[in-house]
């Protein structure tokens, strides 16, 4: 399952037990304003943009249809669940409350999930530190580092506010 389908999921779980559990009081009428989401990618290829020509996939057999139908509906999900994400945050004013995190341009072996070699892992660090400078998206041009950090001082502020609130 993807990360971001993971992330509609967690949406799901906080709303259903908003509703059962006191502790979640302050979410129960699906609040998003009282919701922080950090949705964190697996990275998609690079490959995944890429065309092909009618005499390409003319010499296709079944298998390869399926591999690329199959990456193709896991993108597309993928895209969908981070567009709906996002507009619904964005259309409860509280855009700042979800945060996507992924990498779209992934090549080589930082696009294979069971390569654990020490190279791999040091290619992966460097994935994640050139992301860190990169723009959130075209419209944000605020990089990702900043949106973390951000982030990060909101998740500190709101455990912060639920401490004080326990102390009464």
């Amino acid at each position: 399952m993807h990360a971001c389908m993971q992330a509609l999921l967690s949406v799901s779980v906080a709303t259903r037990r908003a509703e059962e559990d006191p502790a979640f009081a302050s979410i129960r009428s699906l609040n998003y304003k009282q919701m922080l989401l950090l949705s964190l990618g697996t990275g998609t290829n690079s490959e995944f943009d890429k065309t092909h020509t009618a005499e390409e996939t003319a010499t296709w057999g079944a298998l390869q249809w399926m591999l690329v139908i199959q990456q193709m509906t896991e993108a597309a999900s993928s895209y969908m669940t981070d567009y709906y994400l996002s507009t619904v945050f964005q259309a409860l004013h509280s855009q700042n409350n979800y945060l996507r995190v992924q990498e779209n341009a992934l090549t080589g072996t930082t696009t294979k999930a069971d390569d654990a070699s020490g190279a791999n892992m040091e290619l992966l660090v460097q994935v994640g530190e050139n992301l860190l400078k990169k723009p959130v998206s075209k419209d944000n041009p605020e990089t990702y580092e900043e949106a973390l950090k951000r982030f990060a001082k909101l998740l500190s502020d709101r455990k912060k506010l639920r401490a004080n609130k326990a102390s009464y």
